[in-house]
């Protein structure tokens, strides 16, 4: 990695923390919508399904 790359990856990770840190305290309804998104973003795998 190179030092000119730094300040773009501190961003990104910044930002990816923060989507996670704002997601920590959910009510029971709002992580299983969600967890909803989730499912229909990512499609089981079979290798899951075992």
């Amino acid at each position: 990695m190179r030092l000119s790359h730094l300040p773009l990856r501190l961003t990104t990770g910044a930002f990816i923390l923060n989507s996670g840190w704002g997601k920590r305290n959910l009510d029971a309804e709002s992580a299983a919508g969600v967890q909803a998104m989730a499912a229909r973003a990512l499609p089981p795998s079979p290798a899951w399904t075992q």
